[in-house]
């Protein structure tokens, strides 16, 4: 494949500085060959951002009217497959990646899964991604040597080659891209565009689901 091993969207609305750092730690700590597109949904503080400061080799896109989240991560999946990337991750741009976030999760979809999402301190609904769950010593800080910590004691403890059947929160959703294509709401969007923002994973992995696709959470992964 001559396109990226991983393709990252990362969406904003505001909030440049979450944004940034969530950036930047992926970029850190991600050692397969990588394509990162920032879109951005109608901010307003959009051109007082000194691009300069932030990771080289990013992609922006900015959209003048707002549309919502789900627009964001459909136009990064359609560009995603027509640069040929491996693997598409749809995120939010509020999190910190740590070392080694991404093998627990390509090593599940090697093995059979199909959508996958890391351990997390926030996830939602879906509490099989809760961290504490599992390390409940586990203490809420955005420190990040505690967070590598962490991260070792996830593969360490947990597995690095191990997950768990489940609904995943849309906070960092991977899969192959061929098969976000191959279970698509229509030709042009993997999403339905009728869910601007509320429930968009859900009606996903719902669908999903009907067509007999493996959902599930890699122990071995944490994303603050």
């Amino acid at each position: 494949m001559s396109g990226p091993r991983l393709f990252a969207i990362i969406p904003t609305y505001q909030h440049f500085a979450y944004a940034k750092r969530a950036v930047e730690s992926l970029y850190l700590h991600t050692k397969e060959k990588l394509e990162v597109l920032l879109i951005d949904d109608a901010s307003e503080k959009w051109l007082q951002q000194d691009w300069s400061l932030w990771p080289k080799g990013m992609k922006l896109h900015h959209f003048p009217k707002n549309g919502g989240l789900t627009r964001s991560w459909n136009t990064g999946l359609r560009v995603a497959r027509d640069m040929g990337a491996e693997y598409t991750l749809c995120a939010n741009s509020d999190l910190i990646f740590t070392p080694g976030w991404l093998n627990s999760l390509v090593w599940a979809l090697q093995n059979g899964v199909d959508l996958v999402g890391p351990l997390t301190n926030a996830p939602g609904h879906r509490p099989k991604q809760r961290i504490t769950q599992y390390l409940p010593d586990y203490k809420l800080t955005d420190n990040r040597e505690y967070l590598t910590k962490i991260a070792v004691r996830v593969r360490d403890e947990l597995g690095s080659k191990s997950f768990i059947e489940s609904g995943i929160n849309g906070f960092c959703m991977l899969a192959r891209t061929a098969t976000w294509w191959g279970n698509a709401f229509d030709s042009t969007n993997v999403f339905n565009p009728k869910r601007k923002m509320v429930g968009n994973e859900d009606e996903l992995q719902k669908r999903w689901k009907k067509r007999g696709k493996l959902l599930a959470v890699a122990l071995g992964s944490f994303v603050f």
